[in-house]
């Protein structure tokens, strides 16, 4: 005897499964040959490219797409699942190279091409190079080989395009930044930590004639082969990779070239201005980032080692003033609306080629010189800290550590976390526990707000024993007072897609 309900149910499958069907819309087709069609098909939250010979690709793992000798070629990395007793690959992705026999290079052949980029990038086929800039000393010093062994035959794989260059010394990024032709390249990839990155950013930004055309022009990219990997992190935890340190996975998104737009924060002192995409940190984590370099060879784990030792044996405690503007408060003294700095490209571009003297980040109708006290509609946070992190990204590390997890890559806002006279436990418990699950919102030891600008004025650790350290993106800056202003979307980074 039928079971009603099951009848039911297989109904409703069945009905589903024709609705599916019919919901499937063909984006674009390509007769290849006599034999074989290929079809671009959107169906729901799915885009696939099939072929009348039963065979379906994932747009959404699609990296490149060429034509070579009458053949179309489509490279993806489609996700794997793990195959092996201890938990899996090393990467959840493997690499898939389909070819198809087209009867000659033709208008319907690019226009197909054209479309599929169009898909997944949202833009032309741009077939120019990426500039790979390869740091030998990062991490632990195992850099290079690893990008040549497991990056390298990857991109050579799937008709990537790059030049590679081995940098020479400390700065060489920045004059490659400050240097480089725009229109020759397709972006700037860096394969190191972060700090290889922010000279790049440094560079570009100190261009006396194109500095924010040349921003938007070339995007960026990372392949975590430092220490801290807190921007590759970022954007692989964005993109819903299972592994956020896994440089297969980094290099793919690259490779794939999407790109999103990510905030830029000015960083004035008393000597220079400064660019930053990941963090500013004062006093304790400061301490322990700059002060572990001579532990770099342990990679990452050189943060633990050194971090356990300065909480529980040695924590300092700074004094200091941090004033910030509230985001409730949209004025200037005088109604001066506090706006989003991101202007569009071709206006930035307009103003660049001005005059080399009108160009800058600063903008004072926000931040008044260090020289002038702060707007009085700004709060002020006064006393001891122990420690202080101003974050633009979610995650700050690959260890994890995870500062802002509310943080967007253009939110326009700088999430600030601080702990003012903590006992050592519970620094410790913050450390080690709390902050590398970003867990630290609601607990009651830290103080977080989010600002599009403020000033911090730092003072002597309490002891009086030690110079104070500030870090911007990982790399030390001379110490005293600063302050920051955020542009919103200034510069473009290759990530997964903003979701909707």
């Amino acid at each position: 005897m039928n079971d009603p309900l099951i009848s039911n149910e297989s109904k409703k499958e069945h009905n589903s499964k024709n609705l599916d069907e019919k919901m499937s819309i063909t984006v674009a087709s390509l007769k290849c040959n006599e034999s074989l069609t290929l079809s671009l098909r959107s169906q729901k939250n799915k885009r696939t490219i099939s072929s009348s010979n039963g065979e379906d690709i994932d747009v959404d793992a699609i990296v490149n797409v060429w034509i070579s000798k009458n053949q179309l070629r489509i490279a993806s990395c489609p996700k794997k699942t793990p195959s092996c007793c201890c938990g899996g690959s090393i990467s959840s992705r493997c690499v898939k190279v389909c070819s198809f026999s087209v009867m000659e290079e033709s208008k319907e052949v690019n226009d197909f091409v054209k479309t599929i980029f169009n898909e997944i990038r949202g833009e032309d086929p741009d077939y120019r190079p990426l500039l790979v800039l390869v740091n030998p000393n990062s991490g632990s010093g195992v850099a290079k080989r690893r990008y040549e062994a497991e990056v390298a035959p990857f991109f050579e794989k799937i008709n990537l395009v790059t030049e590679v260059l081995v940098t020479k010394r400390a700065g060489h990024a920045e004059e490659i930044g400050r240097t480089i032709d725009a229109s020759k390249y397709r972006g700037i990839v860096t394969a190191s930590g972060d700090g290889l990155l922010y000279e790049v950013l440094q560079g570009m930004l100190s261009r006396k004639d194109d500095a924010i055309a040349t921003i938007r022009k070339l995007k960026l990219g990372v392949l975590p082969l430092g220490s801290g990997n807190g921007l590759a992190a970022s954007i692989l935890k964005d993109a819903n990779e299972p592994d956020i340190t896994d440089l297969f996975a980094s290099a793919f998104l690259i490779a794939r070239g999407t790109s999103r737009d990510i905030d830029i924060a000015a960083i004035e002192t008393t000597k220079s201005t400064l660019y930053s995409f990941l963090c500013l940190e004062w006093a304790l984590f400061a301490d322990i980032d700059i002060e572990s370099e001579w532990l770099r060879c342990c990679g990452s784990a050189r943060f633990t080692f050194w971090g356990v030792w300065r909480i529980m044996c040695c924590l300092r405690r700074y004094h200091g003033t941090f004033s910030y503007l509230p985001l409730h408060d949209s004025s200037e003294d005088g109604g001066s609306k506090v706006k989003d700095v991101h202007i569009d490209a071709k206006e930035e571009e307009e103003e660049d080629t001005k005059s080399e003297d009108t160009f800058t980040l600063i903008d004072r109708k926000i931040l008044p010189p260090l020289s002038s006290p702060v707007p009085s509609s700004w709060s002020t946070i006064d006393g001891e800290f122990t420690q202080f992190w101003a974050a633009n990204t979610k995650l700050q590390s690959g260890d994890p550590l995870e500062m802002a997890p509310q943080a967007d890559f253009d939110d326009g806002l700088m999430h600030v976390t601080i702990n003012q006279s903590p006992s050592c436990c519970k620094m410790a418990e913050l450390a080690l526990f709390v902050f590398p699950e970003g867990k630290h919102s609601d607990d009651s030891g830290c103080i977080n707000l989010k600002t599009r600008a403020f000033r911090l004025e730092p003072s002597l650790p309490c002891e009086h024993s030690h110079g104070g350290i500030l870090a911007v993106d990982g790399e030390s800056i001379p110490y005293g007072p600063i302050q920051l202003m955020v542009h919103k979307g200034l510069a473009r980074i290759f990530a997964g897609k903003k979701k909707k």
